[in-house]
């Protein structure tokens, strides 16, 4: 499993517990290296379902998931019968970090209010209900642009400000409308049982802060956490995996 590895990626991919970060050029092979340290960890008998690796595409993460069953069924074929079946339940949960937060807040629904049925808005629905929040509330597009209020109200997301922060420290009337735009936003989201994608990580965050039972719960889940692509986290996913990596 770690033979395609040269020695300082070797060292990274058996290294158990601790923070790892492996800083490398594109195409240097990190994520290789990521792919050989979660098989490393279920050949030492860590057991696959207390690991989490996380990527940013649908695309790299089914490309890892196929990559770990590969290595665990060509060089663990001992154990894979154990702790793995034919169509990879028992594979690590490996997804992006906008599916594995889906994941938490189908199982968690209640506790955020809503129903494990709630619908997931994509920009495009985002982006009609917010001309219809505008239209409603006589918001002329000539002065608040549609495409430029989603997108603050996105990077607000990703910054984890909710509407009536961005509001108490609004800077001018400007700021004041596109503010009482974001409330209105996700008070129409909630009558929904509607999320966008950005709450997906932001309201998985305001769970694991507001219960501490079920943040624990999760972190005793995912016991190891591997992240491709780290540099690329913004302020939402840096504290969604600060949150589940705790003290470890």
């Amino acid at each position: 499993m770690l033979s395609s590895l040269n020695s300082q990626q070797k060292q990274a991919a058996k290294i158990i517990n601790g923070p790892v970060m492996i800083v490398a050029g594109p195409g240097s092979g990190k994520t290789r290296v990521l792919v050989s340290r979660i098989v490393y960890l279920i050949s030492q008998g860590i057991n696959p379902k207390n690991i989490l690796a996380v990527t940013f595409t649908n695309k790299a993460a089914q490309e890892m998931k196929e990559r770990v069953e590969k290595l665990l069924r060509q060089d663990l074929k001992e154990i894979v019968s154990d702790k793995m079946n034919v169509n990879g339940t028992h594979l690590p949960m490996i997804g992006t970090f906008h599916s594995i937060c889906l994941r938490i807040l189908r199982r968690e629904a209640k506790n955020i209010g809503m129903t494990s049925s709630f619908i997931i808005y994509d920009s495009k629905d985002s982006l009609t209900l917010i001309k219809k929040i505008l239209k409603e509330n006589d918001i002329s597009e000539d002065y608040i642009k549609s495409n430029r209020a989603i997108g603050t109200i996105s990077r607000l997301k990703n910054e984890l400000t909710n509407p009536e922060e961005y509001h108490e420290n609004a800077n001018g009337f400007y700021q004041e409308k596109i503010a009482e735009v974001f409330l209105k936003y996700q008070e129409e989201l909630a009558k929904l049982n509607a999320l966008d994608f950005d709450d997906l990580i932001g309201q998985t965050v305001e769970l694991f802060q507001q219960h501490p039972d079920i943040l624990n719960k999760y972190q005793n889940l995912f016991q190891y956490i591997l992240v491709d692509e780290w540099q690329d986290t913004n302020h939402a996913q840096y504290a969604l995996i600060k949150l589940l990596a705790g003290e470890k």
